[in-house]
């Protein structure tokens, strides 16, 4: 694991998430619009913290799983990177 890292692993993204998004019931409201979901991605895609393509640095998580929750948040320390991206 590299130095820093708070979990990140070796994972078939899209796979996972796939996989997330079957057992999860979300409720309307509860998930970002396409668009909203793609600026995240883009810019999450755009950060130095991004590792292997799928998990953020700072925190651990599947971003493509934590960008589609409306309530997630981006945990980059000094700001935001999804500021205004709601």
């Amino acid at each position: 694991m590299e130095a820093g890292c708070k979990g990140c692993m070796e994972v078939d993204a899209a796979a996972e998430v796939e996989r997330l998004w079957k057992r999860m019931k979300l409720r309307e409201g509860e998930a970002v619009s396409d668009a909203v979901y793609a600026a995240r991605l883009a810019a999450c895609e755009a950060c130095a913290a991004l590792q292997g393509g799928s998990t953020c640095r700072h925190c651990g998580c599947l971003v493509r799983y934590r960008a589609r929750l409306t309530d997630g948040v981006c945990p980059c320390p000094g700001g935001s990177r999804w500021e205004g991206l709601l």
